[in-house]
C-alpha cells in the first residue's frame, strides 16, 4: 500500500530495498529524502543498493515507478528466502553485468505458484512487463483468486481453496523454513547499505535465454519438491575471489 501511495502521487522511490521497510504493526517504507518528481533528470551515477536495482538503471537509464517494481520483486524474493540476494557473491561490475543479461536469483522450491509468478514479472527485463503498484496490491490481497486464473480455473470452489490453504501451509511449514535454517554466509563484497555506483556501458537490459527451474508446481507434495531441489544444477560462483579493483568512480562509500 505504502508504494501504491507513492505512485499514486507521480513519484517514486529510487532505493527501495528490506533496509527502508520497517515492520512494527504495519509495513512503512522509510528513506523517502531519495523520493524524485517523475519527470526529474538524473546525475551520472546511481545511489542504492546494486541487488535491488533494476537492470536499466544500472545500465544508465532514468529512474521510474518500473523500476521501483523491480525492487519490489526483490523484497519478495528476499522474503520467500530467508537471505538477501546475490549474498555469496561480490557486488561488483560483474554482477551488474549478469543482471543486465537476465541473471536472477533462484526461485526457492516450496513458493507458491501465484507468489513466483508476480515476482517474476516484477523482475522482468522489459519495465513495460512489469506489472504496476495497484495490480500487485490487487494479487496479493486475493491471492487463491490469481492462482485459480493461473491454473485456468474459472472459479475457485471451497474445496479448491482448502487445497491451496493446506498445501501452502505445508510448504511454508517443511520446506521454506528449511531454507532458512541454512547459516547465512555472507561473502566479505557483498553489501546492502546504500552506495554510489557507477557501472559504465553496461549493455542493453534482456530476460536471461536460459530456462529457469520451476519447482512451485501446485499439486507436488514436499517430498516431490525436494527431490527437484535436489536434481537443480546451480550455475556455480568463485565467492572466495575478491572483486576486481575499483575505479576512482566506480564504488564510493557514502555510509
Amino acid at each position: 500500500m505504502g508504494l501504491l501511495n507513492i505512485h499514486k502521487n507521480k513519484t517514486y522511490h529510487k532505493n527501495l530495498h528490506c533496509g527502508n521497510v520497517m515492520k512494527f504493526f504495519n509495513c512503512n517504507i522509510a528513506d523517502l529524502g531519495l523520493c524524485g518528481p517523475s519527470n526529474s533528470t538524473e546525475p551520472r551515477g546511481i545511489y542504492g543498493s546494486l541487488p535491488f536495482m533494476a537492470p536499466e538503471v544500472l545500465a544508465g537509464g532514468p529512474f521510474s515507478v518500473k523500476s521501483d517494481i523491480y525492487s519490489f520483486a526483490f523484497i519478495m524474493w528476499e522474503l520467500s528466502s530467508g537471505r538477501p540476494p546475490f549474498s555469496d557473491r561480490p557486488h561488483d561490475h560483474s554482477l551488474a553485468l549478469e543482471i543486465c543479461h537476465g541473471f536472477r536469483e533462484s526461485i526457492v522450491p516450496g513458493t507458491p505458484l501465484f507468489y513466483e509468478k508476480l515476482m517474476t514479472q516484477c523482475w522482468d527485463a522489459d519495465p513495460s512487463k512489469r506489472p504496476d503498484a495497484e495490480e500487485i496490491v490487487d494479487i496479493l490481497l486475493s491471492p487463491y483468486a490469481y492462482q485459480c486464473q493461473l491454473l485456468g480455473i474459472d472459479e475457485c470452489s471451497s474445496n479448491n481453496i482448502d487445497e491451496l490453504e493446506s498445501f501452502d501451509r505445508t510448504l511454508a511449514s517443511e520446506v521454506i523454513d528449511q531454507s532458512r535454517k541454512v547459516p547465512l554466509d555472507i561473502h566479505p563484497f557483498a553489501f546492502y547499505t546504500s552506495k554510489f555506483l557507477l557501472f559504465p556501458n553496461l549493455p542493453e537490459p534482456r530476460n536471461s535465454a536460459k530456462v529457469e527451474p520451476v519447482t512451485s508446481a501446485l499439486y507436488s507434495n514436499v517430498g516431490e519438491i525436494l527431490q527437484a531441489e535436489d536434481e537443480i544444477t546451480y550455475e556455480e560462483y568463485d565467492t572466495n575471489c575478491p572483486p576486481p579493483p575499483e575505479s576512482d568512480g566506480e564504488h564510493i562509500f557514502l555510509r
